[in-house]
């Protein structure tokens, strides 16, 4: 049976939006290993990396969810994203090299994909249903991006080849989308003088962008911290690296579709969020370097390891085991939060894009704040056991 017209005008934007996930991860893989070549390696090198990284999608998330809530097609907005994402990604190497401006660019123009995607697919009366799955296809994308180009096309293509399968993927979402009838996104209801941008935002808002940000800071500080934890457990190469960051995506991923699953049964996003950043931080105290329950489990994988480090795929899945022991958990609670923060933030906002956008734009600066704060201050100064404790605080806070 033949897919209808209607059901290819949202299967190929949803396959785009997870094409789009698998090369995102694809590039932020493939241009960090150039850029530690210029600036090193380091816990500072990184942070920076990730910093610029996450500060490009901030503020294309909330420049283009502004363009695209007042296009009538904003489908062909995120063909031109894609479309311009692979000339960035071909051209800027080859001229000026591997720069952190030319990472800042390339991200400015991923981090628009997700509004304009959400603005073009998402209906009104069901914004955080429909963000969660699109936000959950992208990250699930961002899976698959981050274990191919770790495990399988760095090292049997090389960095150079596998960037340009990044550029082919980017031209394959845009010309699949820009193929597709033209037809105009879901019509929104005016917006009430209340909800105008020009009387800005409320003091309920603000308060929900301030928890967003502070959702972006102790998920990026979280990061840091079990990074630097299993270096200790699994070791640092860069098959280690790539299964912790795979394992994280990927709890990332199932929180989201879990949350699209809450909303259904449970419309109080509220005590929804509550108990998400609730188990967040009781599961991120789980990975405390004092608790006993966890590192007796990641004592037993680390031993397995070495029994059967002879052989690539036991050993690679006992890295597996040792990710999914510290991360899964806390990683779905973060995965769950940021379709609940757009649901309650699009209540009173009724341009789809501009509030994924904006809530986009507030966690990726908390994010951004995480990253740096926790690699040159909090680490520094109260180390790994109470940095992670301070982080536990935070969520159990909101």
């Amino acid at each position: 049976m033949r897919p209808t017209r209607a059901a290819l005008s949202t299967l190929i934007p949803l396959a785009a939006c997870f094409l789009s996930g698998f090369c995102g991860l694809l590039y932020e893989v493939v241009w960090e290993r150039w850029l530690e070549f210029q600036i090193g390696v380091s816990t500072y090198a990184v942070a920076l990396i990730v910093s610029v990284f996450m500060a490009g999608l901030a503020l294309g998330a909330a420049a283009f969810g502004a363009i695209c809530s007042k296009t009538k097609h904003p489908l062909r907005v995120y063909a031109a994203i894609e479309v311009a994402v692979a000339i960035v990604a071909f051209i800027v190497p080859r001229l000026f090299g591997c720069t952190l401006t030319g990472l800042f660019v390339l991200t400015v123009l991923m981090g628009g994909t997700l509004p304009v995607l959400a603005q073009f697919l998402v209906t009104e009366s069901e914004i955080g249903f429909g963000v969660a799955a699109i936000y959950g296809i992208n990250t699930l994308g961002a899976v698959a991006g981050c274990f191919a180009t770790g495990f399988l096309l760095i090292p049997h293509l090389g960095l150079s080849n596998t960037n340009l399968v990044g550029v082919v993927g980017n031209l394959a979402a845009g010309i699949g989308v820009l193929c597709l009838p033209t037809r105009e996104a879901t019509p929104r209801p005016a917006a009430t003088p209340e909800e105008s941008p020009a009387h800005g935002y409320s003091h309920r808002e603000w308060g929900l962008l301030l928890i967003a940000a502070v959702c972006g800071f102790t998920g990026l500080g979280y990061e840091v911290l079990w990074f630097r934890t299993l270096r200790l457990v699994i070791g640092g190469t860069v098959y280690a690296f790539s299964t912790m960051l795979t394992v994280l995506l990927l709890g990332i991923a199932l929180g989201s579709l879990l949350a699209r699953r809450w909303l259904r049964r449970q419309p109080n996003v509220l005590v929804l969020l509550g108990l998400a950043q609730a188990l967040l931080g009781l599961s991120a105290w789980l990975t405390y370097p004092g608790c006993s329950v966890t590192w007796t489990l990641l004592s037993f994988w680390s031993q397995k390891y070495f029994e059967v480090i002879g052989h690539w795929e036991l050993a690679r899945l006992t890295h597996f085991m040792v990710a999914a022991t510290t991360l899964l958990v806390p990683t779905l609670c973060l995965g769950i939060s940021f379709p609940l923060l757009v649901e309650f933030f699009s209540q009173r906002r009724h341009r789809t894009g501009s509030a994924v956008g904006t809530v986009y734009f507030a966690n990726a600066l908390g994010s951004i704040a995480g990253s740096l704060s926790v690699s040159f201050l909090i680490v520094p100064w109260l180390g790994l056991r109470h940095a992670i404790l301070l982080l536990v605080a935070l969520n159990v806070a909101l």
